[in-house]
């Protein structure tokens, strides 16, 4: 009986539709490949699927803090909640399917009181006319508009 061929596992998956990268040999960097030919002195994995989440999972590992909800409307648990810090969660908790999570949103007057330290001295005209940047979520530039 002969030997398998150094990298069989990863093409039966690509033959099986997965994706697949390739790595040359002590960098660090993997790459995505269309058409791997299986080079021996190339590495070939199976590229990972990232998680529809990762973005906020991440955001909570370091500390940032991340609301979560359910997706379904008529649930009790629609309206945005804070997700305790520092707690350990289980991957159900991640669950793709039954509850959406964000970054919380920076509330306006703690970007300019943080930002801009304009806050004080904004009339209630001009707090009502402000233009709002936001990327990601998260608010990032705030103007006020000509009155």
């Amino acid at each position: 009986m002969s030997k398998p061929h150094k990298h069989a596992d990863v093409i039966k998956a690509w033959a099986d539709g997965a994706e697949i990268q390739i790595r040359v040999t002590n960098s660090p960097e993997w790459l995505d490949c269309v058409a791997p030919n299986w080079d021996s002195n190339i590495e070939y994995r199976v590229k990972p699927k990232t998680h529809k989440w990762q973005k906020e999972m991440d955001a909570y590992v370091d500390g940032k803090p991340v609301q979560w909800r359910s997706v379904d409307p008529k649930s009790a648990s629609y309206y945005w909640h804070d997700m305790a810090p520092g707690k350990l969660l289980s991957a159900w908790m991640w669950d793709e399917t039954k509850y959406e999570y964000r970054i919380k949103p920076e509330s306006v007057e703690q970007f300019l009181r943080v930002s801009q330290g304009t806050l004080s001295y904004l009339s209630h005209a001009e707090k009502a006319n402000l233009k709002l940047s936001f990327e990601d979520g998260i608010l990032v530039k705030a103007e006020v508009l000509k009155c």
